[in-house]
């Protein structure tokens, strides 16, 4: 069982049908429009509602920000490799590697799903007690996002439709902004200790790294580089709106 608090989760879990959703929690004392939203939209969903005092929602919570909301459901159901990658548009897809952090990986999820990117592709099967810190820190975009989870076979698939992998790091690099990113693309980023593995790195068009204005040694964090390559292929392919 995961708890989700707060409005925005709950009402991205609510509104996207990814999990099974046992009991919705409200601050029986307060009243807005917000509320009165999530309220309706659990119900038509036959989503049990229950009232309950604030000190008894603090006794189900994690932390105190949860603004009087609370969301009982299972794990997400993740998306199939097919139901993205068969698709007639370019592809922005993402694959992410060693995001130990669970904020760090909304924050991602947040950029990504923000710039437009169709799913985001990972190997870790089991986030468990996590996925709450990952909704709220993603603002709902975890939700919202499509998430493939890597197998062999997306490999293929990959392969099969001739996804251009850029990979974010150093060795025999060029830089990001030399790299065509209208046609499809998958851009991969992995945490620091790891960094991605030989699978990924096997099947990458190009290693891309991030010019910087000054001389400095150190990489940008993985949220903060995931941040600058999502919006320079979002300003590819929006050129004329920019």
């Amino acid at each position: 069982m995961i708890v989700m608090e707060g409005a925005i989760a709950v009402k991205a879990v609510l509104e996207e049908d990814r999990r099974k959703v046992h009991r919705l929690i409200m601050d029986k004392n307060k009243k807005d429009r917000n509320f009165a939203y999530i309220r309706r939209l659990a119900e038509k969903k036959h989503v049990p509602v229950q009232l309950m005092k604030r000190e008894e929602m603090d006794k189900t919570a994690r932390g105190k920000t949860y603004g009087g909301i609370l969301l009982e459901c299972e794990e997400r159901r993740y998306d199939a490799a097919e139901d993205i990658l068969n698709s007639d548009k370019p592809l922005f897809l993402a694959y992410t590697e060693g995001i130990e952090d669970p904020f760090n990986m909304g924050y991602i999820m947040r950029t990504f799903y923000a710039a437009g990117c169709d799913a985001l592709i990972t190997p870790e099967r089991e986030w468990g007690d996590n996925e709450a810190a990952i909704e709220k820190s993603s603002a709902g975009a975890y939700e919202k996002l499509p998430v493939i989870m890597l197998e062999d076979r997306v490999i293929e698939l990959l392969k099969k439709r001739n996804v251009s992998v850029f990979v974010a790091g150093r060795k025999d690099a060029v830089s990001l902004y030399e790299a065509d990113f209208t046609g499809d693309v998958c851009i991969a980023v992995g945490g620091p200790k790891r960094g991605l593995s030989k699978e990924i790195e096997n099947i990458s068009t190009q290693t891309l790294f991030i010019p910087y204005e000054r001389d400095f040694k150190n990489a940008l964090n993985a949220s903060s580089a995931a941040s600058v390559f999502a919006y320079e292929v979002y300003r590819q392919r929006n050129a004329k709106v920019i």
